[in-house]
């Protein structure tokens, strides 16, 4: 029997960083990254992605409020779902 989840939500923003352009890039790593299993089948939805650049004017926090919305199919609940997010900067 494969359990199903959905993932729905949004990257809000960032902020207390040393500039003020910024975005955001995501993505969901399923299976621990590895090809030779395949625990997770996405069904709907993008597994990665980025936000567009928000240039915060008075250096708070950038806004970007980038939706989430995947669905996912696992046939074992021993894999462990690990999402990476890494900000970037724009020079």
């Amino acid at each position: 029997k494969m359990a199903e989840v959905h993932i729905v939500g949004r990257i809000v923003g960032g902020e207390d960083f040393d500039s003020s352009s910024l975005f955001c890039k995501w993505e969901f790593v399923t299976d621990d990254g590895r090809t030779d299993v395949k625990n997770w089948n996405r069904l709907e939805g993008a597994s990665s992605g980025q936000t567009h650049v928000d240039v915060s004017h008075d250096n708070m926090m950038s806004v970007w409020s980038h939706p989430i919305d995947i669905h996912y199919r696992w046939t074992s609940n021993e894999i462990v779902q690990r999402v990476y997010v890494t900000m970037l900067l724009l020079l």
